[in-house]
């Protein structure tokens, strides 16, 4: 009788080999459950920006169509054959956080962070040019 009772005190608990299987399946999964929430992050701020994007194209749009009618709200007024900006110029609109116009920048105020090395980047901004 103390042989089967021996038996049973081995069998009852986890083998060495169970337990590294374990700790080896949680070493694979757990890195990709947080590389998965990670990227759902990031899909979450490109679907902002994609979504901004739509409000601020009509916006600059319309302030072409005013500057060609002489009535521009941040620009200055072109005519129609003239060159678009002006010669030498860079026409650029800023916006905020919920894509609303908050007016004209200059080209010294523009940043293009992938242009600039990561240490001296201070913002990361969306741009877009006017044609």
């Amino acid at each position: 009788m103390n042989i089967s009772s021996s038996t049973k005190a081995r069998r009852s608990g986890a083998t060495l080999v169970e337990a590294v299987i374990a700790v080896g399946v949680l070493a694979v999964a757990i890195p990709l459950v947080f590389g998965t929430i990670a990227e759902s992050g990031k899909s979450g701020v490109s679907a902002q920006a994609e979504t901004r994007s739509t409000w601020m194209i009509p916006v600059c749009m319309q302030e072409i169509q005013d500057s060609r009618d002489g009535k521009p709200r941040y620009f200055t007024a072109t005519t129609i054959g003239q060159a678009f900006p002006p010669a030498g110029q860079v026409w650029a609109l800023a916006f905020n956080q919920e894509g609303r116009p908050v007016g004209k920048i200059s080209s010294a105020d523009i940043e293009y962070p992938s242009a600039s090395p990561a240490k001296k980047r201070q913002k990361l901004a969306f741009h877009t040019r006017i044609p």
